[in-house]
């Protein structure tokens, strides 16, 4: 189910809401390898959905992977814990990546987005990055943290 309606627009309005929100949200690569060990474009994202009951459509999700291809390899789960590396005491993210949970994007001029970033047990975070469309594209006009 999409986060918003089925039509065209809104599955366009989701697509650049989410991908001006990972741009922001995920690491550089190497912030936890030293760079030497990595190639440009070894960031990968997990993405899934903040609300169980509400899923990212499948329109949504391929139209991110093509979008972000040239910043991170983006993959979706339908469970938190499938990006997670369960093996380890620290419990990161599994590739040196980072899990991205978001919300729905609200319709508006000027809509929040709830998110959950996750690297590992010590870098976790929730957030409520609020947009504003600036000519032809998003930008993050505000990051607030949600949460305990």
């Amino acid at each position: 189910m999409s986060c918003g309606s089925d039509d065209p627009s809104a599955t366009d309005r989701d697509v650049d809401v989410y991908v001006t929100i990972i741009r922001a949200l995920a690491p550089e690569p190497g912030d936890r390898v030293p760079r030497a060990e990595i190639d440009e474009l070894d960031r990968v994202v997990y993405a899934g959905s903040l609300e169980e009951d509400q899923g990212i459509s499948l329109e949504v999700q391929a139209a991110l992977v093509e979008e972000l291809e040239d910043f991170a390899t983006v993959r979706f789960v339908d469970e938190r814990d499938e990006a997670i590396d369960d093996t380890d005491d620290r419990a990161p993210v599994l590739e040196d990546g980072v899990l991205m949970l978001l919300g729905p994007v609200p319709t508006g001029r000027s809509p929040s987005v709830e998110v959950e970033r996750y690297v590992d047990a010590d870098d976790e975070f929730g957030v409520r990055v609020g947009l504003e469309r600036a000519d032809a594209t998003w930008a993050v006009a505000g990051v607030e943290t949600v949460g305990p």
